[in-house]
């Protein structure tokens, strides 16, 4: 195998991470297992648990007739307890295609898993997501969820988890905070995928803390480019044909702005307005370069910055005569008070040029400004014709 090629096996799971073996191998397993160390009770010794949980193992039930799953800690044990056998029962490679599910010690399981988890889009996606809107610490009483104001966003989220394995008991619920505005919908899922992930790539989702894996700098350009899509779902925003991402961690915007020079876009330095968020501006000149990368994955799961990405393009392909810009700007006026952000929509020219080109209409004395834009319609004034 590469090398440098991820994948998550059964071995890269931390020790606390539980699974269920299928039944029919689990009973081989453990027959076999018995009978190499010379029956349970030694092998129970060995391993350094009682001799009810060693049968329990065997018959994946406790004395209360719940499931009774194993540890990757315990497994590992029995395993180089077993390895002079050379019997491929205990062969991880072997074990990780019967396993039945998996879960941390506490919380929702994973049922299925398809081991191993080899490299991909949503592999990446996942990640990316957790080191910007999700919260994925690994400390006890700590929930793993995803959260975000966008439905289809969280939805989408959600079905890249299927990576993992099934998990019906995942519920996407309802909150309003008194500080926003819009509804947040969160995503709870196993923490046993963040133990996973945080094992496996030795990194911490926590705000200040986080940063992306260093194995995500190497693989195939959609690879790389799924992690500037996830970034700009959750911490980026697209006006005309600038692209920005902002975080309050530097570091975490630093990985982001390695990962588009290795795609050849062109970035500037990263910027900080107000000491506590840092900006990171993709240059106008790599729009079009940006936008054909993210149309060859899919489309962003928020419908508006899918558009403005449309938009953008749209700009970049269009060819204006600049000499007829004031009236085709009193022509979109006629229709009523218009502010610069929907004058550019119509028209497919910069936001900036049409909004430069309406102070100049207005100091001769062409049109009017007519009021403060507060209502969200994305400009700071809203313009009209003078007569």
């Amino acid at each position: 195998m590469d090398k440098n090629r991820i994948q998550i096996t059964l071995e890269d799971f931390p020790d606390d991470i539980y699974i269920l073996l299928e039944d029919k191998f689990r009973t081989e397993f453990f027959k076999t297992a018995w009978k190499i160390n010379k029956g349970y009770r030694n092998l129970a010794r060995k391993v350094g648990v009682s001799n009810t949980t060693m049968l329990s193992f065997r018959r994946g039930k406790d004395i209360a007739k719940l499931d009774k799953s194993i540890s990757i800690r315990h497994l590992k044990d029995i395993l180089n307890y077993c390895k002079d056998s050379k019997n491929p029962l205990f062969d991880i490679n072997t074990i990780q295609k019967h396993v039945k599910y998996i879960r941390a010690k506490h919380g929702m399981k994973i049922y299925n898993p398809q081991l191993p988890i080899i490299d991909s889009i949503e592999l990446r996606e996942i990640v990316t997501h957790l080191l910007c809107d999700g919260s994925a610490l690994i400390e006890k009483q700590t929930n793993s969820k995803y959260a975000l104001t966008d439905l289809n966003a969280v939805e989408e989220f959600k079905n890249k988890l299927s990576i993992f394995g099934s998990n019906p008991d995942m519920q996407i619920t309802e909150r309003k905070y008194n500080n926003h505005y819009k509804v947040c919908y969160i995503l709870g899922f196993s923490k046993a995928i963040t133990y996973i992930l945080t094992h496996k790539f030795k990194i911490d989702f926590r705000g200040t803390k986080a940063r992306i894996p260093p194995e995500f700098f190497n693989g195939n350009r959609d690879l790389l480019c799924a992690i500037i899509r996830a970034f700009l779902i959750d911490e980026g925003c697209v006006h005309d044909r600038n692209i920005i991402f902002c975080s309050g961690n530097i570091n975490l915007l630093n990985d982001l702005r390695e990962i588009c020079l290795l795609l050849g876009y062109k970035c500037q330095n990263i910027r900080n307005k107000n000491n506590s968020i840092f900006y990171l501006y993709i240059s106008p000149d790599s729009f079009e370069k940006v936008y054909r990368d993210l149309n060859n994955l899919k489309p962003l799961s928020i419908k508006d910055k899918q558009q403005r990405l449309d938009f953008g393009y749209s700009i970049l392909t269009n060819e204006p005569d600049f000499s007829k810009l004031d009236e085709g700007i009193k022509k979109v006026l006629l229709s009523g008070p218009t502010t610069s952000v929907e004058i550019s929509k119509v028209l497919f020219i910069n936001s900036k040029t049409i909004y430069e080109r309406l102070n100049k209409m207005y100091s001769r004395n062409v049109i009017n400004k007519y009021r403060k834009s507060n209502n969200g319609r994305g400009g700071s004034l809203t313009w009209k014709t003078k007569y």
